[in-house]
């Protein structure tokens, strides 16, 4: 089994991006949002990561923020296993 991160824009419900890893999820939002070094927007900022925080097990892992310019912009991370083998 491997582990597969899907992330989606919490406001449309769209799928951005998917990752094998925590660290590779960062790295593409940054890159997709504009932050420095991918682009020097400078009406953009990480404003964190706010994990989920329940006793039942989900899928649903937290969501990333991102400030641009006047709106704060927010991806679900979701977390599944594959069977990489099929």
């Amino acid at each position: 089994m491997a582990l597969i991160y899907l992330i989606v824009d919490r406001e449309d419900k769209i799928p951005v991006l998917t990752a094998t890893t925590v660290e590779k999820v960062k790295q593409l939002l940054d890159e997709y949002m504009g932050l420095p070094p991918y682009f020097e927007d400078k009406d953009v900022e990480y404003l964190g990561y706010f994990p989920y925080d329940s006793s039942y097990p989900d899928i649903y892992e937290g969501t990333y923020k991102y400030r641009y310019g006047d709106e704060i912009q927010e991806f679900g991370l979701y977390c599944m296993e594959i069977d990489a083998l099929n």
